[in-house]
């Protein structure tokens, strides 16, 4: 589980963000727990952007390869 300052890649874009909060998405009733993250590189993403998505889309990586990559 990710944490609010962590620092993550998407698995399909890689896109590097950090995680600034929680949300959700609800399909078929079901509520789906959803990661807010502010984006600081990739490609075809604008840098600053804060973007959305499941949970399950994002993995978490090390404070120093996010600076680096």
């Amino acid at each position: 589980m990710l944490n609010v300052e962590d620092y993550a890649v998407h698995r399909k874009t890689g896109w590097i963000g950090k995680v600034t909060g929680y949300g959700h998405l609800m399909l078929n009733g079901t509520y789906l727990p959803t990661l807010k993250v502010h984006l600081l590189k990739g490609s075809g993403a604008v840098q600053g952007s804060i973007i959305e998505d499941l949970s399950s889309s994002w993995m978490e990586i090390d404070a120093e390869y996010s600076h680096s990559a």
